[in-house]
């Protein structure tokens, strides 16, 4: 089996058999269960790839907004220093999690693949999205807020997943 990150073909003649691109799962994953004498090639996991995008999309506008936050407060002094400490602390947060989960992602896609990762990968990404909207949308330091909780809760089990995948592939 060849692991490279091609589009599958039309129409592939491998010795007596026709592979077609009805041989090749929507997620992209490597599926010899219809007929495992013809070769695949495997793409990368779409859904995976996607949710990387999303985060690193993320993870720059939250870094626009640092250093927009930043501007204000140099042009309006009135700006609350909680605003920029707020607007710090999102992207803080993102920084620590949104590198590991792409890094993860992107490594992840290339493996034979199945609902279960796809479900992760979106999860992952909600859950960062609903955390950052939840620690910018806090009036102060100790206000709980629900969407800043469920996305620290998807993350972590996000986390754990990625780990119990990971601990899978290594067997």
């Amino acid at each position: 089996m060849v692991w490279e990150p091609l589009v599958p073909p039309r129409n592939v003649l491998h010795g007596a058999s026709l592979v077609s691109a009805a041989d090749y799962s929507p997620l992209g994953r490597c599926d010899q269960a219809h007929n495992p004498a013809i070769p695949t090639r495997c793409q990368p996991m779409k859904f995976l790839i996607l949710c990387s995008a999303v985060l690193a999309l993320l993870y720059a506008l939250l870094s626009v907004n640092v250093s927009r936050m930043r501007r204000r407060k140099l042009v309006k002094p009135e700006t609350t220093d909680f605003a920029l400490h707020q607007a710090v602390r999102a992207h803080g947060n993102a920084s620590e999690y949104v590198p590991l989960f792409v890094a993860s992602f992107l490594y992840l896609s290339y493996f034979p693949q199945n609902y279960y990762l796809a479900a992760l990968g979106i999860l992952a990404t909600l859950s960062r999205i609903a955390h950052a909207i939840g620690m910018l949308r806090t009036s102060s330091a100790g206000e709980k807020n629900l969407l800043r909780m469920l996305g620290a809760v998807g993350t972590y089990a996000c986390l754990f997943g990625i780990a119990a995948v990971f601990a899978r592939h290594g067997w």
